[in-house]
């Protein structure tokens, strides 16, 4: 394993707790559920889509509302576990979620397929600059005052995937759940792991741990047989 990648895997397991990941995930369930239930289940008010029009506009509506649904699991998961959060306008009319743990910020970012890449926006490749080489950093939020301290953090992602191919609802609820670390230039990903259940102990928490064991040093002392007239020298002398 990469150094870079141990030091990365051992920040992220000393600062994300597996209770505020097990709430994260709670909320973005729920906000999953909740979502397909107003427009398709059966035994809401409103009556499901049925044409391949109506369906096709319900997933789109759907599709629109996982970002903001991202963004208030991860406030609310943050609120519960007192972890300073702040809610900021990036710019072309969103605003993202990010949350602080020590030296890690986090925000969510919703997928529909498996091993989908992270979008790279400006102010996620701002928040990027540093995590190859975990070098400190800048990034003005202007007209905020300023809660979180970006300076010298690791930036991770967490990716919530629910697929979205119909209205059927296994395929409107949360089917997968990834931490991702993307490199300064947001090419390729120091860290991308599963972390739905109870991956997220296995893949990171455990492998952080053994990051940080110390390895023992190498006794490069060489044993020697004594010699035997030295020592009958002393003796002698004695």
């Amino acid at each position: 394993m990469h150094q870079t990648e141990m030091s990365v895997r051992s920040r992220i397991a000393h600062n994300i707790t597996g209770e505020f990941k097990d709430t994260l995930e709670s909320e973005l369930r729920w906000g999953a559920d909740m979502a397909w239930r107003e427009i398709a289940d059966p035994k809401g008010i409103g009556s499901p889509p049925v044409t391949k029009e109506e369906i096709k506009l319900e997933l789109d509506a759907l599709a629109r509302g996982r970002r903001l649904q991202g963004c208030r699991a991860l406030m609310r998961a943050a609120k519960l576990h007192r972890i300073p959060v702040e809610y900021r306008h990036v710019g072309g009319g969103h605003s993202v979620a990010f949350a602080q743990f020590g030296s890690v910020i986090l925000c969510t970012e919703a997928v529909r397929y498996v091993e989908q890449r992270p979008e790279a926006a400006e102010y996620k490749l701002d928040l990027a600059r540093g995590n190859q080489e975990l070098l400190q950093l800048e990034l003005p939020f202007e007209h905020v005052q300023n809660r979180l301290d970006p300076r010298g953090v690791l930036f991770c992602i967490v990716q919530h995937l629910v697929p979205l191919t119909s209205m059927e609802r296994a395929d409107c609820l949360l089917s997968g759940l990834s931490l991702v670390v993307p490199d300064s230039s947001f090419t390729f990903s120091i860290v991308a792991e599963n972390i739905i259940g109870e991956h997220y102990k296995r893949n990171i928490l455990l492998r952080g741990e053994q990051d940080d064991v110390v390895q023992p040093q190498e006794d490069k002392a060489v044993p020697k047989l004594r010699d035997r007239t030295a020592k009958r020298r002393k003796d002698d002398i004695g």
